[in-house]
């Protein structure tokens, strides 16, 4: 049986420039996504569902 060790750091350093540009690219989207009408819906049923069962933990799809 194969023991479960934690991943080592690779110390990989990403450059501030190319985070910039992932963030750039991804934040119109998410914005969009989370101004969406079905997305305010979940995430109105997710709060009421997390109200109700306070020590749950919340499922993610």
């Amino acid at each position: 049986m194969q023991e479960n060790h934690p991943i080592p750091n690779s110390e990989m350093r990403i450059p501030d420039h190319a985070i910039e540009r992932i963030a750039r690219c991804l934040l119109p989207r998410m914005q969009a996504f989370f101004e969406a009408d079905a997305a305010q819906q979940a995430s109105a049923e997710e709060n009421s569902a997390s109200q109700a069962a306070p020590n749950q933990p919340s499922r993610v799809a």
